[in-house]
């Protein structure tokens, strides 16, 4: 059954399948997250992923699907396809659409797939047994409308003439929108944004912003952290975002390299961790940088400026520890 929004995924349930394709990320990806929240409420507890690469074996989901867990637990299996399907793997997704497992659902994610694609067996036996939700690009005419839903799932609302120029800003780049919304909620909190608050946050009179300084540390590139850092403070730029920016990357880099110590390469550890695609280079540049420890001890004085922040501490101190924290960080010192 295709359908066109994520609302009506689980209209009928839980289906033993799921196909979710198209070319923008975000969307894809939140869809996905949809569905695993939705197994996760319905008593699925384990949950295994496959990479459909070039030379992919289908006899290990095929293994997969067979297995009986010894304590009964239901089991979420995702197939991230970086290739087409073959014909061997074709004609197995074909027998388990017609045959699903009862205690298995499987969740395909796939690129944009073509007409062609579109006409094949496989596919045509997920349409006729399951569900397949094909994600679209946001056309520019409804962007101001996504942009307010998202507002308001923060707690923030803003008139016309705000989110028009939120929407007029990102010129269509969805996960432009998302950082502008996330950077809006930790500045403002919750309530109704004038414009005026909506400008301030989004123009940026300095040449610098802080995701620039975030790069610049990442590049080992310290002259720049340190005029980017003195551009932000003269700018008035609230030190909660400059520090967010860096924990949250912390936090992602942390996840990423867990799961390669645990065996995975580092692009299957990416697309585990959902990092948007804008962010796949320097993450890619900074796990070969950091070890996992490194990127503990550096969260853990991150944290500490935090509290310098909340006023925990001597406030004089914060944008010399913050500063600190920056070029340590591009230096790859830990003697803090």
């Amino acid at each position: 059954m295709k359908i066109n929004q994520p609302e009506q995924l689980f209209a009928n349930g839980l289906s033993p399948l799921y196909l979710v394709s198209g070319d923008e990320f975000l969307l894809v990806q939140e869809a996905g997250d949809l569905i695993r929240k939705y197994t996760v409420n319905n008593g699925i507890c384990a949950r295994e992923i496959f990479y459909i690469e070039s030379g992919f074996n289908w006899e290990n989901f095929l293994n997969s699907v067979n297995n009986t867990s010894l304590f009964g637990d239901r089991t979420l299996i995702e197939l991230h396809l970086k290739n087409k399907i073959t014909e061997a793997g074709s004609k197995i997704l074909q027998n388990y659409a017609k045959n699903p497992v009862s205690d298995k659902t499987i969740l395909i994610i796939a690129n944009k797939l073509d007409s062609a694609q579109q006409k094949t067996a496989w596919f045509k036996a997920i349409d006729s047994n399951g569900v397949i939700l094909q994600i679209w690009p946001i056309e520019l005419a409804q962007l101001p409308f996504w942009i307010t839903r998202r507002l308001k799932s923060v707690g923030l609302t803003a008139d016309h003439q705000g989110v028009q120029l939120l929407a007029d800003h990102v010129a269509g780049n969805l996960l432009a929108a998302i950082q502008e919304i996330e950077k809006l909620s930790l500045l403002y909190g919750s309530g109704n944004l004038t414009l005026e608050q909506i400008s301030s946050a989004i123009t940026d009179n300095s040449r610098f912003n802080i995701f620039n300084l975030l790069d610049a540390a990442v590049n080992n590139k310290t002259t720049s952290v340190h005029r980017i850092l003195e551009s932000l403070k003269n700018d008035n730029t609230e030190p909660t975002l400059i520090l967010w920016t860096l924990t949250n990357e912390l936090r992602s880099l942390i996840k990423v390299s867990f799961d390669i110590k645990k065996g995975l390469s580092m692009d299957q550890a990416i697309t585990k961790n959902n990092i948007w695609y804008s962010r796949k280079a320097p993450v890619k540049k900074a796990l070969g940088k950091y070890h996992l420890d490194q990127l503990q001890n550096f969260l853990k004085s991150a944290l500490q400026v935090e509290l310098i922040i909340k006023g925990a501490d001597s406030q004089h101190l914060l944008w010399h520890e913050l500063a600190k924290l920056y070029l340590n960080f591009a230096d790859n010192k830990l003697s803090f």
